[in-house]
C-alpha cells in the first residue's frame, strides 16, 4: 500500500495557502479588491473545491472528482475573463473568446459523458492548461512591451502571471501522466504524482497571495497620498 503521507501534507498546504490567498484578498482595501474581483471570485471557488476534496477524499474516502471537474470549469472561466480585463490587443481579447467559449461547449460535453467512477476529466483539464499556458505567455510580452518599468517585478500581475505559467505547465505533465499511472502503474507512482501537483498548487497560491499582498501595499500608499 502507497504511503500518503506526503500526499496529506501536501494537500493540506494547497488548502492552507488557498485560504491565505482569500484572506489577503479580502484585506486589500476596496479600491485594491476591485481590480481583482474574478479573481477573489475564482480563489474562493478554488477554497471551496480543495476544502471538499479534503473533507471527502482524505477524511470520508469519497470519490470527490465531480466537484474538482465542475470548479475547474468555472476557474479557467473566469481566469480567462480576469486576463481579458488586462489586455487591450483585440487579437488578444479574440483569442480568449474563442478559446473560453471552445472550453466551456468541450467541457460540458466532456462531464456529460464522465464515466461511471466519476475519474477526471483530463481532456478538458489539459485544454484549460495549455490555454493558460498561451495567455500567461502572450501576457508576458504584453508586460515587456507596453507596460515598460525600471522593474516589472514591482507590478502585482507579474507574480500572479508567474504563478499561472509555473502552475498550469506542471499539471499539464501531471494529467498527461495520471490516467496512463492510475492504469498500468502502481499506486504508489500515482500518489507521487499527485503529491507534486499538491505541492504545485500550494506555491501557485503562495506566490497569489503575495502579489495580492503587494497590492494592498500599493493600494495602501495610494490611499495615503491622496488624504495628504
Amino acid at each position: 500500500m502507497a504511503d500518503t503521507s506526503w500526499l496529506t501534507v501536501t494537500g493540506l498546504a494547497q488548502v492552507l495557502a488557498a485560504l491565505v490567498a482569500t484572506i489577503v484578498f479580502l484585506l486589500n482595501p476596496k479600491s485594491g479588491r476591485r481590480e481583482f474581483l474574478l479573481l477573489g471570485l475564482l480563489l474562493f471557488i478554488t477554497l471551496c473545491a480543495d476544502l471538499a476534496g479534503t473533507i471527502g477524499g482524505l477524511i470520508y474516502r469519497k470519490n470527490m472528482n465531480l466537484v474538482y471537474n465542475i470548479a475547474h470549469l468555472l476557474i479557467i472561466t473566469l481566469f480567462l475573463s480576469y486576463y481579458k480585463t488586462k489586455v487591450t490587443s483585440k487579437t488578444t481579447i479574440a483569442f480568449i473568446n474563442i478559446g473560453m467559449g471552445v472550453f466551456i461547449a468541450f467541457g460540458v460535453v466532456d462531464l456529460f459523458f464522465i464515466p461511471k467512477e466519476l475519474s477526471l476529466t483530463t481532456y478538458t483539464r489539459q485544454l484549460g492548461n495549455i490555454l493558460m499556458i498561451l495567455i500567461s505567455i502572450q501576457y508576458f510580452y504584453f508586460l515587456i512591451k507596453e507596460l515598460p518599468t525600471e522593474s516589472i517585478t514591482g507590478l502585482p500581475m507579474f507574480w500572479i502571471n508567474t504563478a499561472v505559467l509555473v502552475y498550469y505547465s506542471g499539471t499539464f505533465v501531471t494529467y498527461l501522466t495520471a490516467d496512463y499511472l492510475v492504469q498500468v502503474s502502481n499506486n504508489n507512482a500515482f500518489v507521487n504524482i499527485w503529491t507534486i501537483h499538491n505541492f504545485l498548487g500550494a506555491i501557485y497560491h503562495g506566490t497569489i497571495a503575495f502579489s495580492l499582498w503587494m497590492n494592498r501595499s500599493i493600494s495602501l500608499q495610494s490611499l495615503t497620498v491622496k488624504t495628504n
